[in-house]
C-alpha cells in the first residue's frame, strides 16, 4: 500500500453493500439492532469487514465526514462500527 492510499484510508471506513451496485447506484446493508432500530455498520478496513461480515460481502468505501449524511439517506437510525454478523448471515462463509 503507498502512503497516498494509507492516508486516504484514514479518511474513509467500509460500508456493506447488497450487491455491487449498478448505474452508480449502492444499496447499503442495514441491520435491526437489538432494540429494533435500523442500523448503518461501519468498518475501519475490508479486512474489519471481511472478519464480521465474510469474505463475499460486497462493500464501498465513504469518507468519514459523511457517514452521517449516508445514514441518513439510507435511514439508518444509527451508525454501529465493527458489526460482527452471525456466521450464518455472513457472506461467503456458509457451510
Amino acid at each position: 500500500m503507498t502512503p497516498g492510499e494509507q492516508r486516504l484510508l484514514l479518511d474513509t471506513v467500509v460500508v456493506p453493500l447488497h450487491e455491487l451496485p449498478r448505474d452508480d447506484e449502492a444499496v447499503c446493508e442495514l441491520r435491526r439492532s437489538t432494540d429494533g432500530q435500523l442500523a448503518l455498520p461501519v468498518y475501519d478496513t475490508v479486512e474489519d469487514l471481511v472478519a464480521c461480515c465474510g469474505r463475499a460481502q460486497p462493500w464501498m468505501a465513504v469518507r468519514t465526514d459523511r457517514v452521517a449524511e449516508l445514514a441518513d439517506a439510507t435511514g439508518a437510525d444509527l451508525v454501529v462500527p465493527g458489526l460482527e454478523l452471525p456466521p450464518e448471515l455472513r457472506h461467503g462463509d456458509r457451510q
